[in-house]
């Protein structure tokens, strides 16, 4: 049975959703109803990014050759986590990478190579808003009423209207080692290669 008018009385409304909507949705801007379609909030994404890299090659004597490289790049990234505009998230990327390398030729048909690696990843997203279902009146989180330590996301999906991104806050912060040696020899018809590499990584 439709309601009059076609038109739902205030008291059927749910309280949480109607607070939501005065707390976060701004009106329609595509002249179209929310329960057809999302309000248009433009290309809104934004990266910086900054990257540099270097190499020097030395050589103190006939019989050893050296190189060393460094490369670094940070980037942040602003955007919408679906298309509410007053959602938004702040993703951080930082990587470095360190390599070394040292060959030593102790004669024409025996040689040493050895080699060094690092490299750091360090990785965080999360939500800019600290704003939960709570804050409407809905649940609260598993950690308990304004008790989580990050920020609170209220997740949202109706198809073909409002969503909301489900990534949620989190980092990764990511370390690895590498150094591995090489022994070469070179006899007649035959060659030997004896070495061996060591990894090291931690979250």
């Amino acid at each position: 049975q439709l309601f009059p008018n076609g038109i739902i009385p205030v008291d059927r409304l749910d309280p949480v959703a109607v607070r939501f909507l005065k707390g976060v949705m701004p009106l329609p801007n595509s002249g179209s109803s929310f329960v057809f379609n999302g309000p248009n909030s433009g290309p809104n994404d934004k990266l910086d990014e900054t990257q540099f890299s270097g190499r020097i090659d030395h050589s103190p004597s006939d019989t050893d050759k050296i190189f060393g490289r460094y490369y670094y790049n940070d980037d942040t990234a602003f955007g919408l986590t679906g298309n509410i505009p007053t959602q938004t998230f702040t993703k951080r990327f930082r990587n470095q990478n360190f390599g070394l390398n040292w060959t030593h030729t102790f004669n024409p048909t025996l040689l040493n190579t050895a080699t060094f690696g690092f490299n750091r990843l360090w990785h965080r997203r999360g939500i800019d808003q600290d704003v939960g279902w709570e804050d409407f009146g809905g649940p609260c989180s598993s950690w308990g009423c304004r008790k989580s330590p990050y920020n609170l996301q209220y997740v949202v999906s109706i198809a073909g209207s409002l969503s909301t991104g489900t990534n949620g806050t989190f980092g990764q912060p990511r370390t690895g080692f590498q150094a591995s040696d090489t022994f070469s020899w070179i006899k007649g018809n035959h060659s030997l290669k004896v070495g061996g590499d060591y990894r090291r990584e931690s979250v």
